[in-house]
């Protein structure tokens, strides 16, 4: 039977089910059906919105337990800190009980007095320094007695570096572990104060203590050994730095490539471009040019790649680049590449030095390639160029030119000479 949905029902869409038993009107099962629908959806909808309501319940509490833990780690670091002062009052007052005895009943000072976690001291702190400190006068009061962090930065700030540092130290010997922004401002102030070596030092102690420094605490003991120009101290903590998956700013990067370009050490310098590129930056252009120029002398294949890499950054390099280049190629013997290079220079609009044209020209003669010689030697003499180099071309052109049985390009460098000489003259006749 056709049933049309939507209209009423007709005689003929009235069907036996079951036998005959029961009569079900087919045209009104559309009507029931979007009745249960509706149903459905107005159940999906109210599930639905109970379960947000019990989510921003759940997030309302988990907010609320937060702030009390906050609350909760604020009175803590501060009942931890009254505590210490209460001990270096306590130490301060031993002390002067001690010095009242009689001398033979005076008591050896202990270093790790009132310690609770000596060890951690013995890393952090060191045993040398926690012996000295152990008779240094305490850098806190009670004033003093609340957030370290905030402490040491405020002394930081104030250039106070050695009484952070104290501090720090206090915090570490009451068997605390502070955090590591408390470390982070001790090596930044005695940076700034130029305390180098007492910086390196709080940043081995970190590293041996599985902690993680900041990429300034870092940046700061690499630029210092930079300046000082140690040059295996400064590549050592870079790549500790990078171990630790921390990518070093362009100004360290810069740092370390003009500490190995200023020791002509090429290889270094073309690693730590690699590394600089590795870590998506781009060094200053004048780390390209030391790497071009450094590898010119002893590698040409390696000189043209570094200019080829420097051509795709926005620098503009100077032509000195591109005739250090042409220049390790014609050293090399590699005169065909030499030309190639000299001949994209002048394409480009660049004004090869006369010394590379000179050299070009040279190696072509005595290699016996006279014709190619004598077009860059023409290329060299409408250029403003030194007659005595012109005129030294000229003779050894002409007796390349006689070697290779060429007398027409010999009589034509021989028309050319300023002062042609008897023994030149004889030859060619």
């Amino acid at each position: 039977t056709a049933v049309t949905i939507g209209k009423a029902p007709t005689k003929a869409s009235m069907a036996c089910v079951d036998g005959g038993d029961s009569m079900i009107a087919m045209g009104s099962m559309p009507t029931m059906l979007g009745a249960g629908l509706e149903e459905e959806g107005a159940t999906s909808r109210r599930d639905t919105s109970s379960l947000v309501s019990q989510l921003s319940n759940v997030i309302r509490g988990l907010e609320a337990e937060v702030d009390q833990l906050r609350g909760e780690n604020r009175s803590l670091r501060k009942a931890v800190s009254a505590k210490a002062v209460g001990e270096s009052k306590a130490s301060g007052e031993a002390k002067a009980t001690v010095e009242a005895k009689a001398p033979g009943d005076a008591e050896a000072p202990s270093p790790t007095r009132g310690l609770r976690d000596p060890s951690s001291v013995a890393t952090l702190v060191g045993a040398g320094a926690t012996e000295s400190l152990a008779e240094a006068p305490q850098a806190a009061t009670e004033s003093e007695a609340s957030d370290p962090i905030q402490l040491i930065e405020d002394l930081a700030a104030r250039g106070e570096a050695v009484k952070a540092e104290e501090l720090l130290i206090q915090q570490l010997q009451t068997g605390l572990r502070p955090p590591e922004a408390c470390f982070d401002l001790v090596i930044a102030a005695l940076d700034r104060v130029g305390d180098t070596a007492r910086a390196e030092e709080w940043l081995r102690r970190m590293l041996e203590a599985s902690m993680v420094p900041s990429e300034g605490s870092f940046s700061c003991v690499i630029l210092s050994a930079c300046k000082e120009g140690e040059a295996q101290k400064a590549e050592e903590v870079a790549l500790q730095m990078m171990r630790l998956r921390m990518r070093p700013g362009k100004e360290v990067f810069n740092a370390v490539l003009r500490l190995f370009a200023s020791r002509r050490e090429a290889p270094k310098v073309e690693e730590w471009l690699l590394n600089a590129g590795q870590s998506g930056c781009t060094p200053e252009q004048a780390a390209f040019e030391a790497a071009i120029l450094l590898f010119a002398g002893v590698d040409a294949g390696k000189s043209e790649e570094w200019l080829s890499r420097a051509q795709q950054t926005d620098y503009d390099l100077p032509d000195a680049c591109f005739c250090a280049v042409v220049q390790a190629f014609t050293r090399a013997g590699r005169i065909d590449k030499a030309t190639d290079r000299l001949s994209r220079m002048i394409r480009e609009g660049r004004q090869p030095s006369e010394t590379t044209m000179c050299e070009v020209v040279t190696a072509l003669a005595e290699a016996g390639d006279v014709q190619l010689a004598d077009a860059w030697l023409a290329q060299l003499t409408s250029r403003s160029c030194a007659p005595e180099s012109v005129e030294t071309l000229r003779c050894a052109l002409f007796d390349a030119a006689l070697r290779a049985g060429d007398v027409g390009c010999a009589e034509q460098q021989f028309s050319q000479l300023t002062e042609p000489d008897a023994e030149r003259s004889q030859r060619l006749a």
